[in-house]
C-alpha cells in the first residue's frame, strides 16, 4: 500500500517517492494507493510527474483520494481518462460536492441520500441505495452485454428461419397463395 500524506507536498520528493514505489511494484497489480487532496493538487499541477503518476494509479487495484475539493475530484477523473487507453471511467457520488466528478466521468452514478439528491439529479444513473451498485455493476455489466448480443442473434435467426419457411411454401404452391 502506498500512502501519500499531507507532508508529501514538495513536488520533487513526491516524484522520487512515486518512482521508488513504481520500481518496487513493477508488474504487480494488487496494490492500493491513498492520496490526500493536498498531494493530488501538487501532483496534478506539476506535469513532469504525470508520466509516472498515471500508470501508478491506472494499475492499482484501488485508489482513494481523500480530503479533496470537488474540483480536485473532477481533475482526477479527467486525468485518469488520459491514461486508461479509451476505457470508460466511472464515478460514484452521493452529494452536491460530487457533481463535478460525476459529470467529468464517462459514466456517473448518483446516490440518493441524506445530503440531498444533487448527485442523483446530475448523474447518468440514479440509484436509491449504495448496495444497489453491486447489482448494477455485476448484473448489467459485461455479462449483460453478452446476454443481449446472444438474444439479438437468436431473434435474427428466428426471423431468417421464418422468412425461408414462407419462401419455401410460396415456391411449392406456385406462388398462388393457396
Amino acid at each position: 500500500m502506498l500512502v501519500f500524506e499531507d507532508d508529501d507536498n514538495d513536488a520533487t520528493i513526491l516524484y522520487e517517492k512515486i518512482k521508488k514505489f513504481l520500481t518496487q511494484v513493477e508488474g504487480q497489480k494488487g496494490y492500493c494507493v491513498l492520496i490526500s487532496g493536498m498531494v493530488i493538487a501538487v501532483a496534478l499541477d506539476n506535469s513532469f510527474m504525470h508520466s509516472e503518476l498515471g500508470p501508478l494509479l491506472r494499475d492499482a487495484s484501488s485508489v482513494i483520494v481523500y480530503r479533496s475539493s470537488p474540483a480536485q475530484k473532477a481533475e482526477v477523473v479527467t486525468f485518469m481518462k488520459r491514461f486508461t487507453g479509451g476505457k470508460v471511467t466511472l464515478a460514484i457520488g452521493d452529494g452536491a460536492n460530487d457533481v463535478n466528478m460525476i459529470q467529468s466521468a464517462d459514466l456517473g452514478f448518483g446516490l440518493m441520500g441524506k445530503e440531498g439528491n444533487q448527485a442523483a439529479a446530475f448523474a447518468d444513473y440514479a440509484i436509491p441505495k449504495y448496495k444497489d451498485l453491486r447489482r448494477v455493476l455485476f448484473w448489467h455489466g459485461r455479462g449483460y452485454g453478452w446476454r443481449i448480443q446472444y438474444f439479438t442473434i437468436l431473434v435474427l435467426m428466428k426471423s431468417i428461419i421464418n422468412a425461408v419457411a414462407k419462401y419455401g411454401v410460396q415456391f411449392t404452391s406456385g406462388q398462388s397463395g393457396n
